[in-house]
């Protein structure tokens, strides 16, 4: 299934961005031909954990998201959103946004999530139901286990690689090379303004 016509929602904490989520945006576009990748970077996470500040996780977004152009679009809808907030309120309030702009809202929408939350998805909220409000593509990533999807789910024999933030920022607090890992002006974003360092 190709999703032409279709906004993909990516969301994310991007904490920080690495090329994982750039190759995704580039999957989404030149595999699946998406028409619009609207990248969502959370506003604070919902089990507490510490993040970046939203600010500087908006901006790498906007650097990494840069070369291609208006094809991806940095939308920072979360911070106005109740708190916490759940994929289910953030596919509604995209619905309604493209209801109050007179677009049709019917099958317009799909939402990334990647495999190794699939075993997870029983426990969001409203779950049963996000079907109903949005294709739901799985990105298979390598080193990680793939559970059984609770709802129909869209998935393809692609597998991306493993990158995360969580090893990014574990390099950086270590003084380690992160070279490869991140878009190179993230990088040197992430180094002017001394982020992820440790104490």
């Amino acid at each position: 299934m190709l999703l032409e016509g279709y906004t993909v929602i990516y969301g994310g904490s991007f904490n920080p961005p690495h090329m994982g989520h750039y190759l995704v945006c580039s999957w989404l576009l030149e595999a699946l031909k998406a028409s619009t990748v609207c990248l969502v970077p959370v506003y604070e996470h919902n089990f507490g954990k510490k993040l970046e500040s939203f600010e500087h996780r908006m901006k790498m977004c906007n650097i990494m998201i840069s070369p291609f152009g208006n094809k991806v679009l940095l939308d920072d809808i979360e911070k106005d959103l109740p708190k916490p907030n759940t994929t289910y309120d953030l596919l509604q309030a995209y619905r309604k946004a493209y209801e109050i702009r007179k677009k049709k809202s019917n099958d317009v929408f799909a939402i990334v999530i990647g495999s190794e939350i699939l075993e997870e998805l029983d426990k969001w909220h409203r779950w049963q139901e996000l079907p109903d409000l949005a294709r739901i593509v799985v990105v298979e990533r390598s080193g990680f286990s793939k559970g059984i999807p609770p709802v129909p789910v869209v998935e393809y024999p692609m597998l991306l690689p493993s990158t995360s933030s969580s090893e990014v920022r574990h390099r950086l607090a270590e003084g380690k090379s992160i070279d490869g890992l991140v878009p190179y002006k993230v990088a040197e974003y992430i180094e002017k303004h001394r982020l992820y360092r440790g104490k």
